[in-house]
């Protein structure tokens, strides 16, 4: 069981993700934009694969929550060189 401390931190985290998901998908949109003009660009870099599926485990959190749920994962801290926010999205959807 949380304290209310933590349930509070734990929520304020959760909406941080969820508001740097916003930023990314109007990004996306102005990056749509590119692809129709044929000058789609990825950005290339390394990074966990868990931390990917933490973020998306943080984004879908709610969800999950509400409905009763449950969100487990089993991933090795693997690195990989990928488009990062390009793969959350893909996966997301």
């Amino acid at each position: 069981p949380r304290s209310s401390f933590q349930s509070a931190l734990y929520h304020l985290d959760v909406l941080d993700e969820c508001h740097r998901q916003q930023k990314e998908i109007a990004d996306d949109v102005l990056d749509m934009s590119g692809m129709a003009a044929g000058r789609m660009q990825l950005r290339l870099e390394p990074f966990s694969l868990q931390n990917l599926f933490s973020s998306l485990g943080k984004m879908f959190s709610a969800v999950i929550e509400l409905r009763h749920l449950k969100f487990a994962m089993h991933v090795t801290d693997t690195m990989i060189r990928a488009d990062y926010h390009r793969l959350l999205q893909v996966m997301a959807n």
